[in-house]
């Protein structure tokens, strides 16, 4: 089965570890904090978090993308890692070791400039990648 997810370049990724689908649309000025997503117990190689920017519109639009980390769903969650600040359409990776007992993992956008709008914008998890 293939799945709809796919970052250019990188082959099909599997839609169960999407931080972020294109069905959420537009990334701008409105992102909410998104819900978390289980990733369950990592490999010691560690993960990679993928970011697909299809586009960067508006008045010097950027965005700031940081990969939060918790114990529990509803736990208290930490930045383990951030994306160089984006304003230009693109394909962006982070790598990070997670640590033990902090499966669950989302994202935060904070997103600036006039009328900024990066489109539907993907982020997904993928095992290994050091």
């Amino acid at each position: 089965m293939t799945h709809p997810e796919v970052f250019r370049g990188a082959g099909p990724f599997d839609a169960l570890t999407m931080l972020r689908a294109t069905a959420a649309g537009d990334l701008d000025a409105n992102e909410a904090t998104p819900t978390a997503l289980n990733i369950g117990q990592v490999p010691h190689k560690g993960i990679t978090v993928r970011m697909v920017v299809p586009q960067a519109t508006g008045t010097s639009p950027t965005l700031d993308v940081t990969v939060e980390v918790s114990d529990t769903q509803g736990g208290t969650y930490n930045t383990i890692a951030s994306f160089e600040q984006i304003n230009a359409a693109g394909e962006y990776a982070v790598r990070f070791s997670l640590p033990y007992g902090r499966p669950w993992m989302r994202y935060t956008a904070t997103v600036g400039g006039t009328t900024p709008n990066f489109g539907a914008v993907q982020i997904g998890v993928t095992i290994g990648g050091f």
